[in-house]
C-alpha cells in the first residue's frame, strides 16, 4: 500500500509514518481514520479510463480531495500516421 502526507502529498512508508509519530501504538493494518489522524492517507486511484485503439494509459498526477489522496490517469494517444504516409 502507498501512503501520502495530506499536507505535502509526499509519499511515505509505514516505517516513516511510525517514526514521525513516536509514542503511538499502531494496529497491524492502518485504517483510513488512523491515517487521517496522523496526517496521512492511503493512495486511491481514479477508475481506469476507456481507451481508443492503440492508446495507452499511465499513472497521472496525485491530488488531494478532502482527506483522500487520489491518483488520476494520463492517456497517451496512439500515433496517427501522417496524411502523406505511404501505406
Amino acid at each position: 500500500m502507498r501512503y501520502f502526507n495530506l499536507d505535502t502529498l509526499q509519499e511515505a512508508t509505514r516505517s516513516e509514518i511510525v517514526s514521525n509519530n513516536p509514542n503511538t501504538s499502531y494496529p497491524p493494518t492502518l485504517s483510513a481514520e488512523t491515517l487521517t489522524d496522523l496526517g496521512y492517507a492511503a493512495l486511491e486511484r481514479d477508475p481506469t479510463p476507456e481507451l481508443g485503439v492503440g492508446d495507452t494509459v499511465v499513472a497521472g498526477e496525485v491530488r488531494r480531495e478532502g482527506n483522500r489522496v487520489i491518483q488520476g490517469w494520463k492517456i497517451i494517444p496512439a500515433l496517427e500516421e501522417p496524411e502523406d504516409a505511404v501505406v
